[in-house]
């Protein structure tokens, strides 16, 4: 048997009727850069790799596809 008496810690926290119980964030994170998330037929998700070398031509095009692609990925994996 061990020496040491484990002791549980006692954490318990009560808010204040005047203490809100959420968090709020202060900073905003964009991911634009990144590209469009794209929906694999599995179900995964990825981004197109070489987004940031794309002319902005190529990005509309590219979004474009991707958002129908996507949206029939979806609703086939939830049916």
């Amino acid at each position: 048997m061990d020496d040491i008496t484990r002791i549980k810690p006692q954490l318990e926290y009560k808010l204040d009727e005047k203490e809100e119980s959420t968090t709020e964030l202060q900073n905003k994170i964009t991911l634009d850069e990144l590209g469009p998330m794209v929906v694999q037929s599995d179900g995964t998700m990825v981004r197109i790799t070489d987004w940031q070398t794309k002319t902005p031509k190529e990005k509309e095009q590219i979004i474009r596809l991707i958002s129908k692609r996507n949206k029939a990925r979806l609703e086939s994996l939830n049916s």
